[in-house]
């Protein structure tokens, strides 16, 4: 990605898109110990729970912004 301005010609320009993690990445590499020890020191845990619990938020957020009325769970 870095290199790819240089491989344009006659100096063309370039731009690029920044978005909230969300939207567009969750990672699914650690198993359910390293993931609890992960989310213990505030970070993503990357686990299999988490990943699914991304996925769903992100469409609900979605839905959302379509116009659709969706209410968080009180669980």
């Amino acid at each position: 990605m870095q290199d790819y301005p240089k491989l344009l010609h006659n100096c063309n320009n370039v731009g690029f898109s920044d978005v909230p993690r969300g939207y567009c990445f969750t990672t699914l590499k650690n198993d359910l110990l390293s993931a609890n020890d992960k989310i213990k020191q505030g970070l993503s845990g990357e686990g299999a729970g988490s990943c699914e619990s991304d996925i769903y938020f992100h469409n609900r957020r979605l839905l959302r912004m379509c116009g659709a009325d969706i209410k968080e769970s009180k669980l």
